[in-house]
């Protein structure tokens, strides 16, 4: 029934924006990590980006969320 009424009416906004404003706080509370294996992260990210122009954001994309 939930998921019914999920396809009908589709997602609030609000929801959005509780994902959004979380992400932002995940983003800005990040644990500090070992350099070495923060920079291996960083380039398996990279790997995955679909072209150069993303790379930009390879920090903030795990915790952009997007409608």
């Amino acid at each position: 029934m939930f998921i019914n009424q999920l396809k009908k009416e589709g997602i609030k906004d609000y929801i959005y924006k509780e994902f959004q404003e979380k992400s932002k706080i995940d983003f800005d509370n990040v644990t500090k990590s070992d350099a070495m294996s923060y920079a291996n992260r960083l380039a398996r990210r990279m790997n995955f980006m679909k072209d150069d122009n993303d790379i930009d954001d390879v920090l903030w994309n795990p915790y952009d969320y997007k409608q």
